[in-house]
C-alpha cells in the first residue's frame, strides 16, 4: 500500500479475482470495472448480453465485513428490512477462495438531491429511516440475548 497526495492510502484492487468469480458466474462479461470503496472491493459488471449491469463486492485481504454481509443481510430482508437482494453469493461458486456478493444495479439519489427536488419525500425518507432504525434497534436486542444463550446456534443467521 502507498499513501497518495491527500495521505489516504491506495492500493491495488483484487481485479483477476474479481474477473474470475464474474466469468465463473456469468456468460458474457464484457468489463468489469472497480470503483473505489473504503470497506471492500466493488466492481460493476456489464455484460455484451445486454443483461443490466451488476455489482461485485468482495472483501478486502484481511477482513471479513462482505462474509458478515452475506449472512445479516438475507436474515434482514427475511424480517422485512428494505435491504439489497443477492443475485449470487459466496455458496453459489464452489472454490471462489473468499466471500463474495453480487447485486443488480439500481437507481439511487442522495439524501440532499432528493430533499432539494422533493422536501416532503425527503422528510418522508427521513422518518422511515428512523422507524427502521428503531426496529432494528430492537432485533439487535434479540440477536445478543439470543447470541448469549446456552443453546444458542453457531449459525447467526438463528439468532434473529
Amino acid at each position: 500500500m502507498t499513501t497518495d497526495g491527500w495521505g489516504r492510502w491506495s492500493r491495488r484492487p483484487q481485479l483477476a479475482l474479481a474477473e474470475r468469480i464474474a466469468r465463473g458466474l456469468y456468460d458474457g462479461v464484457a468489463a468489469v470495472e472497480w470503483v473505489p470503496s473504503d470497506e471492500a472491493d466493488v466492481f460493476r459488471l456489464t455484460f455484451s448480453s445486454g443483461l443490466g449491469p451488476r455489482y461485485l463486492k468482495l472483501p478486502l485481504p484481511g477482513t471479513n465485513v462482505v462474509a458478515r454481509e452475506v449472512v445479516m443481510l438475507p436474515a434482514l430482508r427475511a424480517r422485512g428490512f428494505p435491504v439489497l437482494e443477492f443475485e449470487h453469493c459466496t455458496g453459489d461458486l464452489a472454490g471462489a477462495g473468499t466471500a463474495f456478493h453480487v447485486t443488480r444495479e439500481v437507481e439511487h439519489v442522495t439524501g440532499p438531491e432528493l430533499v432539494a427536488g422533493d422536501p416532503s419525500a425527503g422528510h418522508r425518507l427521513a422518518t422511515r429511516l428512523g422507524q427502521l432504525v428503531r426496529r432494528l434497534e430492537g432485533e439487535i436486542r434479540r440477536a445478543t440475548n439470543a447470541m448469549y444463550r446456552r443453546d444458542a446456534s453457531d449459525d447467526p443467521a438463528d439468532w434473529f
